[in-house]
C-alpha cells in the first residue's frame, strides 16, 4: 500500500484515532474501524477513539453529505455572482461556469432565444451556408455572439436576394435592436466593398 498523493510507502496505521495515514505527506489515507464478535464485549473490542464498522460508515456517510452542502452551498454562491449581472432575456449557464472557473474561455450567458435561432439555422441552407463560409471564417465576424452571428447571416442573405435590407424584419428574427442591427450593417460594409464579392466568396468557398 502506497499514499496515493506523494507515493510514499511509509504508511502508518493509527488504532488510537482509527486512521491509515503517510507517514511522510500526513495524508489520511482511509479510516480504521472494528466489528464484533460472537462473545465479545464492545468495550473488549473497541480501542480507545476506533469507531466500529456501522460508526464508520455513519461517519463517512456524513462526511459525504457535508462535502455534498458545501460544494452545493459554494456553486449557488458563484451562480447567484453571475446572475446578478445577467441583463434581462439572459440566462446563465452553471456548467460554463464551472469550465471558466477551470481555466475555459467560455461563454457563461446564454440568451433565451438561442434556441430557437438554433432552429432558424437548421431550417435555412442558405443561413448556414452564410455562416459557414463567410462568417465562422472571418476573423472579426467569428468571435460574435450567436445572436450577432444570425444577424450578420440574415443581413447577406437579404442584400443577396432582394438587393436592400429589412431592418425591422432582421431584428425580429434575431432578437435584437435596430440600432444593434444597423451597427452591424455598418460593420458588414467595411469589411466587403460591394454584394458582388460577398457573393464570389459564397460561391468559391468551399
Amino acid at each position: 500500500m502506497s499514499c496515493p498523493y506523494c507515493k510514499s510507502q511509509n504508511i502508518i496505521h493509527d488504532f488510537t484515532h482509527g486512521y491509515v495515514v503517510c507517514g511522510e505527506c500526513g495524508t489520511i489515507i482511509d479510516e480504521l474501524y472494528i466489528e464484533f464478535f460472537e462473545n465479545t464485549s464492545y468495550e473488549e473490542a473497541k480501542p480507545m477513539g476506533l469507531p466500529t464498522v456501522r460508526e464508520g460508515l455513519n461517519k463517512k456517510v456524513a462526511r459525504a453529505m457535508g462535502m455534498y452542502i458545501a460544494k452545493l452551498s459554494h456553486d449557488v454562491a458563484v451562480y447567484e455572482k453571475y446572475a446578478k449581472r445577467a441583463r434581462k432575456g439572459v440566462r446563465v449557464d452553471l456548467e460554463m461556469i464551472q469550465r471558466r472557473l477551470a481555466g475555459d474561455k467560455v461563454r457563461v450567458y446564454r440568451h433565451e432565444s438561442e434556441d430557437k435561432l438554433r432552429e432558424l439555422i437548421e431550417g435555412d441552407a442558405i443561413l448556414r451556408s452564410i455562416i459557414d463560409r463567410i462568417i465562422d471564417r472571418d476573423p472579426l465576424f467569428s468571435s460574435r455572439t450567436l445572436r450577432g452571428k444570425i444577424a450578420l447571416a440574415l443581413i447577406i442573405k437579404q442584400l443577396i436576394t432582394r438587393g436592400d435590407i429589412d431592418y425591422e424584419e432582421i431584428a425580429r428574427q434575431a432578437h435584437m435592436s435596430k440600432t444593434h442591427i444597423k451597427r452591424l450593417v455598418k460593420l458588414l460594409k467595411l469589411r466587403y466593398r460591394d454584394i458582388a464579392s460577398i457573393k464570389m466568396r459564397i460561391a468559391i468557398k468551399s
